[in-house]
């Protein structure tokens, strides 16, 4: 069945003059696309070429229609699995697939966009690629700078691999890293340290660059921060009970293929070390134990008083008494403190000592008492310090003494404490007076010459008292120098 041929004006529209040459520059190669018509019963396809009108311009294309029982199902290409990827790195977009005649497979239909749009032109060594045009333009990216979206750096315009070694780190220990023509490659590094990562290999070192290990013997400690014993070149758990003892008397510990097994031992005697706990108990896996009441003293070696759970110091100042009278015993956030308490009066337990009162948190005194010798007899004494009475030691017999008379001499002590000597009288004269000096010659001093002695006579100044009448005359009344005349009577 045939229609109308359909007429399509490039350029020109047709009644608008009469277009020199309508035909020199039609191609009539854009035919309409292909259609299903009439219900969907009926294929209209187009011939890829058309024919250029000379006298109407434009281009004709004869349609053709094919008879389809379902034109979309089996007449048109199917789009089915046809994906239109945006093109020309995306500054053709939006694509969408067109079924193709007969014959043809499905084709993508696509959209500019819009200049300016950011694209990718696919070359590493250009940059801030944009759409002009439908067409990915960029700028170079700097030489030795890194590629835009690779890894790599530009060189020459080229995305190359490195610029140093520094870009060519491998991971590898055991390798000696190398960039040569701007491509990296990598040496054995053998002797150099390196860790496997084996718990169970000791000694690791580089070999033909990789890293090579010494096993370590089953029943040695696994290493690299491993936990547990090397057995059979693995790491495992345990070989035997002892190496699954987990610390807790509360539980037993086995070893079953080579795997810890812990269970509860309930009933045991343990120690929370809670010194204020008693009666202490395993109980699902961890130590129970009662409570101790307030004020109690701690248990487990500790030294204080339980205190609403906790062993503390002290509750009141009385158990801060250090038995020390010259400090203040202080309690204060369950903790004890012993202030010095200066210039409180106190006891040192010396009699021998007065005044005493505390300074620096210790009992001293202002006064001593001093020990004297009772008299020459005695030595000086020792005080007490239960009494605060001195001794009063005697001295031995015949020590030198002085019994404080001068009537006396040669003066010794009797052994009892008694002083005595020898005795002396010293006697004066009417002349001379003689005095004690306490040694076994008086001391004697005379009279003034002139001095009455009695019965008209006078000392001479020598000791002795001398007459003053002369023979001629008497002495009369007992007068100093009452001589009258013999035979002359006393008036």
């Amino acid at each position: 069945m045939r229609f109308a041929s359909i007429m399509v004006v490039s350029g020109w529209i047709a009644g608008c003059g009469d277009p020199p040459l309508l035909c020199e520059f039609q191609g009539c190669e854009d035919p309409p696309p292909i259609e299903c018509i009439e219900g969907n019963t009926v294929l209209r396809t187009y011939p890829s070429t058309g024919v250029c009108d000379v006298e109407q311009g434009g281009c004709v294309y004869e349609p053709v229609d094919t008879p389809c029982d379902d034109c979309t199902a089996s007449c048109l290409g199917q789009c089915e699995g046809v994906v239109c990827d945006d093109l020309a790195g995306g500054c053709r977009v939006s694509g969408a697939c067109v079924p193709g005649d007969l014959e043809d497979a499905a084709t993508c239909a696509y959209e500019p966009a819009d200049d300016g749009t950011a694209c990718d032109d696919g070359d590493p060594c250009t940059a801030a690629d944009q759409c002009i045009d439908e067409n990915c333009l960029a700028v170079p990216v700097e030489e030795e700078e890194p590629c835009d979206g690779e890894d790599g750096f530009c060189v020459g315009g080229v995305c190359v691999e490195c610029l140093g070694a520094e870009q060519c780190d491998d991971d590898n220990l055991c390798t000696i890293d190398q960039c040569t023509a701007n491509s990296c490659n990598s040496l054995p590094d053998d002797g150099a340290p390196c860790d496997d990562a084996d718990p169970c290999t000791d000694a690791d070192s580089c070999l033909g660059g990789s890293c090579q290990a010494t096993p370590i013997a089953d029943g040695q400690p696994c290493v690299d921060g491993q936990l547990g014993l090397c057995l059979a070149g693995a790491c495992v758990d345990c070989i035997g009970d002892l190496d699954c003892d987990d610390g807790n008397l509360c539980t037993t510990d086995t070893c079953s293929g080579n795997a810890c097994t812990i269970t509860n031992d309930d009933g045991a005697a343990c120690d929370d070390a809670d010194p204020c706990t008693a009666s202490d108990e395993c109980l699902g896996g961890s130590c129970q134990a009662t409570p101790i009441a307030d004020g109690q003293p701690c248990v487990d070696g500790e030294i204080g008083l339980c205190f609403a759970g906790a062993c503390v110091e002290c509750i009141t100042a009385a158990d801060c008494d250090d038995g020390n009278p010259c400090t203040a015993d202080v309690c204060s956030g369950n903790v004890c403190s012993n202030p010095n308490d200066n210039g409180a009066a106190c006891d040192d337990g010396d009699a021998c000592t007065q005044g005493d009162v505390c300074q620096n948190g210790a009992c001293g005194h202002t006064l001593v008492i001093s020990c004297t010798a009772l008299s020459d007899c005695h030595d000086v004494g020792v005080c007490n310090p239960a009494t605060g009475i001195c001794s009063n030691p005697t001295k031995a017999l015949g020590a030198s003494c002085d019994d404080d008379d001068l009537c006396t001499y040669d003066d010794e002590c009797d052994g009892a404490g008694t002083c005595g000597g020898t005795d002396i009288a010293c006697t004066d004269t009417l002349c001379v007076d003689r005095e004690c000096n306490g040694t076994n010659v008086c001391t004697e001093t005379n009279a003034t010459a002139g001095t009455f002695c009695g019965g008209c006579s006078e000392c001479d100044g020598s000791g002795s008292c001398d007459y003053q009448c002369s023979g001629s005359e008497t002495c009369c009344f007992d007068l100093p120098n009452y001589c009258i005349p013999s035979g002359s009577q006393c008036f």
